[in-house]
């Protein structure tokens, strides 16, 4: 249930880094994080860091444009005024498109190494899997109050990473709206196992070209077999997000409205030193 402001545009832009030395730096954290999961062979760790490089050229080029684009036009709009609920929404859009955008060229890279994987290295990558869910099961705090009051004080800490101190007035405006998004956790959770049970079992066909076939149409829309339940949920938070946003904009001090444009304007001097490096 944690919002973040503008819906993750800003870890949208610089692709999960929070710096522009972590975005230069994408390939060696990339690795780390790949050693958590599989543990490729000589062969493999050449392939993906070829691939890599084209994929990482082909973004900075081609998607940073995009996402320094959107923060240039979100800009301009809220110094105009406080966005609509509707402007929100689109804005959410927005910015799911650019994920879709990456999602579409990174499936098929990764299909031409999926036969490539040994039976040791799909099963390590599963594993892992697992495991993580049930962390997540571990982590999760089972009092409800508990979780909503979490909830409430991360929303509250996220939103005044971008405007600043938030006044009474508007947290009480976040405490009201907290307790009407709905929950995705056990959505959540079925929906990646049903997933990941569905990708194991065709990587273990790897060799026939159908399979993959099926396994590239499934990365590609994975919501469209599994996620129905939490496309529905996300598709509710989305508004309850949106008719937050509006009211919070509205409320906005003009020092608070400085604050937004200077952490704007910071993203897009980051976009722009990256896109000319």
């Amino acid at each position: 249930m944690r919002i973040r402001l503008l819906l993750g545009i800003a870890l949208l832009c610089l692709c999960s880094c929070s710096s522009k030395f972590g975005y230069n730096n994408l390939d060696w954290l990339v690795h780390w994080y790949l050693d958590d999961y599989v543990e490729l062979n000589a062969q493999q760790l050449k392939d993906f860091d070829q691939r890599f490089v084209a994929l990482h050229k082909w973004h900075r080029q081609s998607e940073l444009r995009q996402y320094r684009a959107q923060l240039v036009s979100l800009s301009a709009k809220l110094e105009q005024g406080p966005l609509s609920e509707q402007q929100w929404l689109d804005e959410f859009s927005q910015t799911e498109l650019h994920w879709l955008r990456f999602r579409d060229k990174i499936v098929p890279e990764l299909m031409t190494m999926a036969p490539e994987l040994t039976d040791k290295q799909i099963e390590s990558l599963f594993t892992k899997l697992a495991e993580n869910e049930a962390e997540r099961l571990e982590e999760r705090e089972e009092n409800p109050q508990k979780r909503l009051k979490k909830a409430t004080e991360g929303t509250i800490d996220d939103i005044e990473e971008w405007t600043g101190h938030l006044n009474t007035v508007q947290k009480s405006l976040i405490r009201d709206a907290i307790p009407e998004f709905k929950g995705a956790f056990e959505a959540g959770l079925t929906y990646r196992r049903n997933l990941q049970q569905a990708a194991k079992g065709l990587l273990e066909q790897r060799q026939d070209p159908a399979a993959m076939n099926q396994l590239q149409t499934l990365l590609l829309a994975p919501e469209a077999q599994f996620g129905q339940d939490v496309m529905s949920i996300r598709q509710y938070n989305r508004q309850q997000y949106a008719a937050l946003y509006a009211r919070l904009n509205r409320s906005l001090s003009d020092k608070q409205k400085r604050h937004v444009q200077k952490e704007l304007q910071q993203l897009i001097e980051d976009l722009t030193d990256l896109l000319e490096q």
